[in-house]
């Protein structure tokens, strides 16, 4: 699956702003590369990559999300 180019943002809390980034590489099968709008790079797993609207079983939305509904 060719997710270079995708959309994404994170969202860990009040002491960590929302950024939004671009999946720009991938490393392997299961990690990409996203480069993040302040700037900084990070590589994560795709399986931890959420739909729009996921919440977790406490109800939080916290995580790195697809920007748009991914199909």
């Amino acid at each position: 699956m060719n997710l270079i180019g995708q959309q994404v943002h994170s969202y860990y809390g009040t002491n960590r702003p929302e950024v939004s980034g671009v999946i720009y590489g991938h490393k392997g099968t299961n990690i990409v590369l996203i480069r993040w709008d302040d700037g900084e790079r990070e590589e994560i797993n795709v399986h931890l990559i959420h739909q729009v609207g996921y919440r977790n079983s406490h109800g939080s939305q916290h995580g790195v999300f697809f920007s748009e509904v991914f199909q």
